[in-house]
């Protein structure tokens, strides 16, 4: 599900998380089945139980970060985040931007500059809206918006290429992969390829 300096997440069935250390093969193993229990309507929000995740690094207090969001049955989205440092879950108190209220089918965030981003859309139109960005330090939300010559495409994936956050779409076979080469600068949104192959379902850098 997801990989921040060297650790990774897995998903256990059926409401587990798993934190595991592949360099000294420890492992530990997280419960969010209280999370899910919170969920009133999932079936008119998420019929899979899926719940949006970010899994990422807190350098100010030295600690790794799973957070997961969950609505309530005003479909209004809440946080609680598990401290590896303190082995225990936390109620985050930040507020969900009311315009950036629902997420597209990619539930995992991605870590990148001490911040979780997911790809969201506005809840109101359904069209792509933004990149979501969730500070670990500052435990508040900020939003990116994206190229204006993406939205309301899909379908749309948000990835990191390069240590830059990128995003990639296909259309009439043609594969588009753009990168904001400075962070947090929507002017800086470039096309740097069109690639004349079938969908990428996941797009790496190595």
């Amino acid at each position: 599900m997801g990989s921040c300096r060297g650790f990774l997440l897995f998903n256990e069935q059926p409401h587990f998380l798993v934190i595991w250390n592949p360099l000294t093969g420890s492992s530990k193993i997280i419960s969010y089945s209280h999370i899910v229990s919170r969920i009133k309507t999932p079936r008119s929000i998420n019929p899979d139980h899926k719940v949006p995740y970010g899994f990422g690094f807190d350098a100010s207090r030295d600690d790794y970060l799973v957070v997961l969001s969950w609505p309530d049955n005003y479909n209004q989205h809440h946080l609680d985040c598990f401290s590896l440092r303190t082995n225990s879950w936390i109620h985050l108190d930040a507020a969900l931007p009311k315009s950036m209220g629902t997420w597209k089918q990619q539930f995992y965030g991605l870590f990148l500059h001490g911040a979780i981003h997911w790809l969201c859309y506005s809840s109101k139109d359904y069209i792509d809206d933004g990149i979501l960005i969730f500070d670990l330090k500052e435990r508040s939300f900020s939003k990116i918006s994206m190229p204006k010559q993406l939205v309301g495409c899909s379908p749309i994936n948000l990835t990191i290429l390069g240590g830059c956050l990128a995003l990639y779409w296909y259309h009439d076979h043609i594969t588009e992969i753009w990168v904001m080469k400075e962070y947090k600068v929507p002017s800086s949104w470039i096309l740097i390829c069109e690639i004349d192959k079938p969908l990428f379902y996941n797009l790496y850098c190595v």
